[in-house]
């Protein structure tokens, strides 16, 4: 399974409806969705990345800052 990460704006301007459930960056500019959830709306001028559902590319995007809020001391303890 693969998967894309995009922006709100990107959604918008293509008709996308960003799910509530869907995961998002922490600052909610950025959704991942299956590739196969966007393939309809994407055309030739889309350029895309696209990550296997298990690899260490998206895993470490995902457990970014960016991604991820970071434990603190009371979870850790």
């Amino acid at each position: 399974m693969r998967y894309v990460i995009v922006t709100t704006e990107w959604c918008g301007e293509h008709g996308v409806s960003v799910p509530e459930h869907a995961r998002k960056s922490l600052d909610g500019t950025k959704v991942i969705f299956h590739e196969a959830f966007i393939a309809p709306v994407m055309t030739e001028r889309d350029t895309v990345q696209s990550y296997e559902h298990d690899s260490e590319e998206l895993r470490g995007i995902l457990s970014s800052p960016e991604w991820t809020e970071p434990e603190t001391q009371e979870e850790t303890a």
